[in-house]
């Protein structure tokens, strides 16, 4: 499966909800509205890295958030600051564009 292409993956966090696109060459392939927080500090992280076991390949995360997301991804506990090297996820955070909602972001590298 070594050329399947990542899917652009995006999350924005607000204090209200968590939105969640994720796309394949401009293609919606996944759109989430979340409100509220989840009940289990990591299930967010769970969801993410059963997107990238789906598509076979590490997904590349971009975070739009202008809180802290620690607790989001089941950190905050041991003082982490920001997720670990995963094989399944890389997360980068983008600060929040002042207007409109973000789109599928690449990542960066």
């Amino acid at each position: 499966m070594s050329w399947l292409k990542s899917w652009d993956t995006s999350l924005e966090i607000t204090p209200e909800s968590i939105r969640l696109m994720v796309t394949d060459q401009g293609r919606v392939v996944l759109q989430a509205h979340f409100c509220g927080r989840p009940d289990h500090p990591r299930a967010l992280r769970f969801i993410l890295e059963g997107l990238a076991l789906w598509r076979g390949k590490q997904l590349c995360v971009v975070i739009f958030a202008d809180s802290p997301v620690q607790p989001l991804l089941g950190l905050g506990e041991d003082g982490d600051e920001w997720p670990p090297e995963n094989p399944l996820v890389e997360f980068m955070h983008v600060e929040p564009p002042l207007h409109g909602r973000p789109g599928s972001a690449r990542c960066l590298r």
